[in-house]
């Protein structure tokens, strides 16, 4: 129950942001097979319906789950801390969001989030997991974005505009987080493609 509360709250949210006063679905739409209904009368009908949902669903859901990418408690509470912004509940965001962040340990490199083999790091409160492996490789991602993935990465061709290496090389720091000023340009050229892994310099 607390998994589906907050995927209807994630979801609706996700229709919230693009248009507002949406039609919500709830029990009571799906229980009398309602196939019309009006909107909600407004956006802040349809955030307080949402924060109604993941209220019960932090209720129902425990600290730790079997699964990877399952929602726990912790998940649910920053979703729903979110939302207390969205509402300008500073109150409330400060008291939900406050414990999320302070119990929270951060990945020791940013990148370590989005790399295969460090992936669903205590940081990431909830990601969605999109295969068993890594061997599909592009196919991993929505195939909408098959032209931002690397020539080759499973596609066996495209990938028109991601950034070359040396862009990202030339957002490197140091060790306080610093930009190196004026050490970028000599990134900037095909000579300097190497992955410099910065985190663990």
């Amino acid at each position: 129950m607390g998994q589906s509360l907050f995927l209807r709250a994630h979801f609706h949210f996700e229709l919230y942001k693009v248009f507002g006063a949406i039609i919500y679905v709830d029990e009571v739409t799906a229980a009398n097979s309602i196939f019309k209904k009006p909107n909600e009368p407004s956006p802040d009908e349809v955030l307080k319906k949402i924060v109604a949902d993941l209220v019960a669903a932090v209720g129902f859901l425990p600290d730790k789950q079997p699964d990877i990418g399952r929602v726990n408690k912790k998940a649910a509470s920053a979703l729903l801390g979110k939302m207390y912004v969205y509402q300008r509940d500073w109150v409330n965001a400060i008291a939900t969001l406050g414990p999320i962040v302070t119990s929270t340990k951060l990945a020791p490199c940013q990148r370590d989030l989005f790399t295969y083999s460090t992936e669903n790091a205590e940081e990431a409160l909830f990601s969605v997991q999109m295969s068993l492996s890594n061997a599909d490789q592009a196919r991993n991602s929505n195939w909408l974005n098959q032209l931002a993935n690397p020539v080759g990465g499973g596609f066996g061709c495209c990938g028109f505009h991601q950034p070359k290496q040396n862009l990202v090389n030339a957002f490197h720091t140091d060790a306080s987080g610093l930009p190196l000023l004026g050490t970028a340009d000599k990134w900037l050229d095909d000579s300097n493609n190497a992955d410099v892994n910065f985190c663990n310099r």
